[in-house]
């Protein structure tokens, strides 16, 4: 059996090659550009006004192709020049309920957080797929301006958008948080989106992509199934996901990297982040959860967490010190 070290010298020197294509930066220009050339539409109310400690509001706003995109956000009663956590749940889930970020907002973060299009929330989910099977990772597939993931991606992108328009907002201290596909969106967006300053990621999704395929790992198993019913585009659905890929974004991070893994984790695999990890240049932490799966470090690395949101929000002015208290 393995030992720790053992465990972490597989982890710290796993790099596969990159897989972008000769386009990949274009394509992300190109979707950017639309992005922010459409209107955001943006509906915001204040809720649940009897609250005693956060002024709390729900929205909608536009998608990159109409859908209409539901989130909330909240702050300290009364504060203004808050720090800015935007939170992206895991597969399957919603936003939730306010309350689920009173602990970051006792920190002094205003926190925005959003139904991924879709899924468990409120969001909308419009767009005319030329391929819509029955999951909706296979959806687009296996055009990668179609795909499914493109659409969710710059809806999390636009939640940037929002949340630094707030006039209650510190737009100089910007956390993109989640974890599996909501740490996936973090890094992500922290790659696409230089306004992002730290990036919290917990169990990632969407690094190796078609390993995850091959292994039938998480929600990439809806694109092993894709691939038994038409095997003859298998090139072009791994050139597809190549596009979203973590690892083809590790290197345009500028962000500090707090993230975390599992190593008995059969939905995110642990080892394939570190194809991610191992690329990103700017300052960077791990903590590795040897023996758990994919709920990573729990309650225990939520409070760590809590703890560098702390620190950040404390050293907003040199944001690098945050990151050297890990």
């Amino acid at each position: 059996m393995k030992d720790y070290s053992e465990m972490a010298m597989e982890c710290y020197t796993y790099n596969p090659p990159m897989t972008r294509q000769p386009d990949f930066d274009a394509f992300w220009a190109e979707n950017l550009a639309a992005l922010r050339a459409r209107p955001l539409n943006l509906t915001m109310k204040r809720v649940n006004k009897t609250a005693e400690r956060t002024d709390e509001y729900d929205f909608y706003y536009d998608g990159s192709d109409g859908s209409r995109i539901h989130g909330i956000a909240l702050k300290p009663k009364g504060s203004i020049g808050c720090p800015i956590v935007l939170h992206y749940h895991g597969f399957g889930g919603s936003c939730g309920e306010h309350h689920w970020y009173y602990d970051m907002a006792k920190l002094g973060y205003a926190v925005f957080a959003i139904d991924m299009r879709g899924q468990g929330g409120s969001s909308e989910n419009r767009f005319a797929y030329g391929y819509r099977g029955t999951h909706l990772m296979s959806m687009g597939a296996p055009d990668h301006h179609q795909y499914y993931v493109k659409w969710q991606i710059l809806d999390c992108i636009r939640l940037a958008d929002i949340a630094c328009g707030a006039d209650f907002t510190d737009s100089s201290v910007l956390v993109a948080h989640g974890s599996s596909q909501g740490g996936a969106a973090s890094v992500t967006v922290s790659a696409l989106d230089s306004r992002v300053t730290h990036c919290i990621c917990d169990v990632p999704s969407n690094t190796d992509i078609v390993r995850r395929i091959e292994g039938r790992h998480g929600s990439f198993a809806a694109l092993a199934d894709y691939l038994e019913t038409f095997p003859q585009r298998r090139e072009e659905v791994y050139r597809m996901v190549s596009y979203f890929d973590t690892m083809n974004l590790a290197g345009r991070i500028t962000a500090h990297v707090y993230a975390s893994c599992a190593l008995n984790d059969d939905v995110c695999p642990g080892k394939l982040f570190f194809a991610c990890f191992n690329k990103i240049q700017s300052p960077k932490a791990i903590e590795i959860y040897y023996e758990s799966g994919h709920e990573g470090g729990g309650d225990y690395h939520h409070a760590r967490k809590l703890g560098y949101l702390k620190r950040v929000a404390a050293n907003r002015a040199e944001p690098a010190a945050a990151a050297a208290t890990l």
